[in-house]
């Protein structure tokens, strides 16, 4: 991921994710990003689509501890996108998410 751009910051605990095997947390294009690491595509689309599209419906126009627990509490995802077994959470649009997937090698 350190060819797309990717700044790493720190990884996040996942033990309340359903086969996750890791979250980092870190920033691509001066965008705050989350990315959830699954077995599979299947699995990112099968465990992971149903917590992002929650954590993106909780966290619009939403800040401070309210936030919720895998994100920085000042986080907004505005958007997610599954790129092959990578869940990505995207600060404010999808159009971050795109990017970062076309970056990819």
């Amino acid at each position: 991921m350190k060819s797309t751009g990717w700044k790493f910051s720190k990884e996040l605990p996942h033990d309340q994710l359903s086969g996750v095997s890791a979250v980092w947390f870190g920033f691509f294009q001066q965008k705050n990003l989350e990315v959830w690491s699954y077995e599979s595509h299947l699995s990112a689309l099968e465990l992971g689509v149903a917590s992002a599209e929650e954590i993106v419906e909780t966290t619009r126009g939403v800040s401070g501890g309210a936030a919720g627990p895998y994100m920085k509490q000042s986080t907004h995802y505005g958007a997610y996108g599954v790129i092959g077994n990578l869940l990505i959470l995207c600060e404010q649009e999808v159009s971050v998410c795109k990017e970062f997937a076309e970056a990819l090698p």
